[in-house]
């Protein structure tokens, strides 16, 4: 009997020591965790002062601009604008032509010069070089493609087939 209970007392010790050391463990992982927090903390607190620092001279730095000694010189007659920023040219109104009725028949797969004429004059009125464009042609379209385009249309249209 006292050695069923000195073999009780021996496995409680054991595992007392076990658990002890298990929670001795993770509190020091916690500790860390903590310790990285207030790092984290810290180093916001910092860099939200050097924002507010920063805003600050942005401020001072607009109050007090210095008047120019000399007139800058502009270098370009025409600034160079960002594609996104573009606006089309405004060109002034042309009195019509009259163009003879002249029905040439334009080959299959090309198209007329007339055609390509208004592309042309589209493209200059926004502002690019005629020069710009490389080549004209229509569109092929097959049943395929066709089929593709109602497909992605179903998709996004959340239907299933």
């Amino acid at each position: 009997m006292i050695e069923i209970q000195f073999a009780v007392i021996v496995l409680l010790i054991a595992m007392t020591l076990i658990l002890s050391r298990y929670y001795n463990t993770r509190f020091r992982a916690l500790e860390d965790k903590m310790k990285d927090v207030a790092d984290f903390q810290q180093s916001v607190k910092d860099l939200a002062e050097a924002v507010q620092d920063l805003k600050e001279a942005v401020k001072s730095e607009k109050t007090v601009q210095p008047q120019p000694t000399q007139p800058e010189k502009q270098e370009l007659t025409h600034p160079v604008v960002p594609v996104g920023q573009r606006q089309p040219a405004v060109v002034a109104a042309r009195p019509m032509t009259v163009v003879s009725d002249g029905n040439q028949a334009v080959p299959e797969g090309e198209l007329s010069d007339e055609v390509v004429a208004v592309i042309m004059a589209a493209v200059a009125a926004y502002g690019y070089s005629p020069a710009a464009i490389r080549s004209i042609r229509p569109q092929k379209r097959g049943y395929k493609r066709h089929r593709e385009n109602w497909a992605m249309a179903a998709r996004l249209g959340g239907m299933s087939r």
